[in-house]
Parts: C-alpha cells; sequence; structure tokens
C-alpha cells in the first residue's frame, strides 16, 4: 500500500510539472505609446530589446522562440499544434505585445533582448541567451476604454512565477514528446524549428540529449516560493541576490526563499531615466 502511494504521489507531481496554470485571457486592443520623455520610436524600441548581458529565461533563446504553448491537460499533449509561446499565450502572463523590428526581429514582448556567448550548464557549451532588461519589469500598461496604453518607466504586471511555470510545463511536454516515437509532432516541429538546415538524425539525438539535461538541472534548482508573487510583484531583492550570491558564486548557503514580493517601482523620476 505504501508503495503505491508513492507511485500515486510520483504520477500527480509529473502531472503538476507538466501542466500549465490557469491564465487570464489577453486582450487584443489598439496600443497607444505613452512616451512622455519625448522618445522617439527608435530610440524608445532599443531601449525595450538592448542587451545587458542577461540570461534570466534559463534556456537557449533558440529555444524559446521555438517552444509551443503548453497543453492545458498534458494527457493531450500528443495531439495538434499549439501556438507559440512567445504568442500572444505570453501576453497572458503581463507582458507587453511589440513587433518585430531591427531590435527584436522575432517579435517578443517588451524587455526581452538577446545576449550572444552565454555559458548553459545543460548544453556543457555556450549559446546565445534570452534574458529581461530593465524595460521587462518598468514599462507598464493600462486599459482605458478601448485603448492599451504603454508607458516606459511605469511599473510592470507581469507574473514572473506563473511564467516560471508555464515554461516548465511547454519544456516538460516538448521532452516527453520526443520519447514517443510515433506521437512526437511536438517535439518534431520544436527539433524543426530549432535545427533549420541543420537537422538530422545526429542533431536530434544531441538535442534531446541537451534537453533533457535542461530539465533535470532546472528541476534541482528551482525556488522554494513561500510567499506568491502574483502579478505587478516581485521579490526582486531574493530573485537576484541568489542568482549573484548563490548560483553565480556556487554557495547553496546563501540561498533565500521568495518571501518578499513588492510591487515594480516606477523609475520616471529617477535623473538616469
Amino acid at each position: 500500500m505504501y508503495f503505491g502511494f508513492k507511485i500515486s504521489n510520483a504520477i500527480d507531481s509529473i502531472k503538476y510539472a507538466l501542466t500549465p496554470p490557469e491564465l487570464p485571457e489577453y486582450q487584443s486592443l489598439k496600443m497607444q505609446y505613452v512616451n512622455a520623455n519625448g522618445y522617439k520610436d527608435e530610440p524608445s524600441d532599443w531601449f525595450h530589446h538592448a542587451s545587458q548581458g542577461t540570461a534570466t529565461i534559463p534556456i537557449p533563446y533558440a529555444w524559446l522562440v521555438a517552444l509551443e504553448a503548453p497543453k492545458s491537460n498534458p494527457w493531450w499533449l500528443f495531439f495538434g499544434e499549439e501556438e507559440l509561446l512567445i504568442g500572444e499565450y505570453m501576453l497572458r502572463h503581463g507582458f507587453i505585445e511589440q513587433p518585430a523590428s531591427h531590435s527584436n526581429p522575432d517579435g517578443l514582448p517588451i524587455g526581452i533582448a538577446k545576449t550572444e556567448s552565454i555559458y548553459f550548464a545543460g548544453l556543457n557549451r555556450k549559446a546565445t541567451a534570452a534574458g529581461f532588461t530593465c524595460a521587462a519589469c518598468h514599462t507598464g500598461q493600462l486599459i482605458y476604454a478601448d485603448k492599451r496604453y504603454i508607458i516606459d518607466g511605469a511599473p510592470a504586471s507581469t507574473d514572473l512565477g506563473l511564467f516560471t511555470r508555464s515554461l516548465g510545463a511547454a519544456l516538460g511536454q516538448t521532452v516527453l514528446s520526443g520519447k514517443v516515437n510515433i506521437l512526437n509532432g511536438r517535439f518534431d516541429r520544436f527539433a524543426r524549428r530549432v535545427l533549420g538546415s541543420n537537422d538530422n538524425i545526429v542533431t536530434r539525438n544531441q538535442l534531446k540529449d541537451d534537453l533533457n539535461e535542461t530539465i533535470e538541472i532546472l528541476a534541482k534548482s528551482s525556488d522554494t516560493i513561500e510567499v506568491t508573487e502574483g502579478f505587478t510583484r516581485l521579490d526582486a531583492l531574493n530573485r537576484i541576490g541568489n542568482q549573484v550570491f548563490n548560483k553565480d558564486m556556487s554557495r547553496p548557503a546563501n540561498y533565500s526563499p521568495i518571501n518578499a514580493p513588492v510591487n515594480y517601482p516606477h523609475i520616471w523620476t529617477t535623473s538616469w531615466f
């Protein structure tokens, strides 16, 4: 009976990891940028996507733009194609839509940038990363009437905790798809997007190995959440401190649980903004 209980718990844990959180629907509205500082379009676009050397999203950039959004029910992951994760699905986490441009060729939401040559332990090599910029936390949005107003320097509305769970579910469903040869459509589409003209059996097997290793590493380094952050709030002090003093320095004793979320601050009164 105890053995059966452990199996049941294991199945429940796997199902939880593969199941994305419930998200609010996204309202597709006309957008208007409020640039009180007199930004022209080009400098504002640059600010939204200029790399600051971060790899906040713990997978290569090529994976991020190739992942499909997770199925709401993991039992259906082998059937049908979903929209890309970086599309409207990502906006449901509070991110702000932005069209493709020279600074943002893949049309990622505001505050996400490419960073070249970042080492990924799961790959055991360097790759282009995706990371948050200052704009991710300090660009706000509000809806009035039938418009969505975008305000540089205002507090963000994102829920990083929900996005972390959604990303984990998308990765997990992709990995699981790759283990079932007959019903591997999700992994097949992912591999074709990532590998492009270099898509062959050798590179696919390497991609599977990289995915598996990355999942294992991420599972071991998941955060301890004592207080749910929610939309518009983030425990930035502990999250940044954990990255610098725990992960980067390889000192587990320096880890602090996520327990002090606060509202994203506005920065429009800072002299250097």
